[in-house]
């Protein structure tokens, strides 16, 4: 694949809810907007207008996948206990930065994942207290990534200044 359409990809998707124009696209990788339109059409399939559709209606499906269990049919087997969020989430990465809770409690910081029907991975931070009558902090989700090797270097990317904003976020 071309360099330049590789790069315009790697451009929409870290940023796939922004409208973007053909013109901004095309300087980013510095063809011009004719050129990186025939490009990407012949080397991906589609318009990137439409391209860029597709994959947000796809994440949106992903979220709902999510959120929603699949539906059954008559000859699907008998409902099982749903895991656990222990079940199914993965330690990514134990961090060093530690944070004091307002109720002066010590808290760890880890990174957590679990890999979705889908195959991709959503991420997120949990804060574990150093007392036991104290309740781990977690945050929401805070990245989705394509696949376990992402988030782990998702993970090893996160600063400091990082996780102070993740403890706001989970209180």
């Amino acid at each position: 694949m071309d360099r330049r359409v590789a790069r315009t990809l790697e451009i929409m998707r870290h940023d796939f809810h922004r409208d973007f124009r053909l013109e901004e696209l095309a300087a980013a990788v510095g063809l011009s907007p004719s050129r990186l339109a025939l490009l990407f059409r012949q080397q991906v399939g589609e318009p990137p207008k439409r391209y860029l559709a597709r994959m947000r209606t796809e994440e949106a499906w992903a979220f709902l996948d999510e959120l929603l269990p699949p539906p059954r049919t008559r000859s699907d087997p008998p409902a099982r206990q749903p895991e656990t969020d222990r079940q199914t989430r993965r330690l990514i990465r134990k961090h060093a930065v530690r944070f004091t809770g307002r109720d002066g409690v010590l808290y760890a910081t880890s990174s957590y994942g679990r890999q979705r029907r889908d195959g991709t991975w959503i991420g997120w931070i949990e804060f574990r207290p150093s007392q036991r009558w104290a309740a781990v902090l977690r945050t929401g989700r805070e990245t989705t990534q394509p696949d376990r090797r992402a988030l782990e270097y998702w993970a090893d990317g996160l600063e400091p200044l990082y996780f102070e904003g993740a403890f706001e976020r989970a209180l």
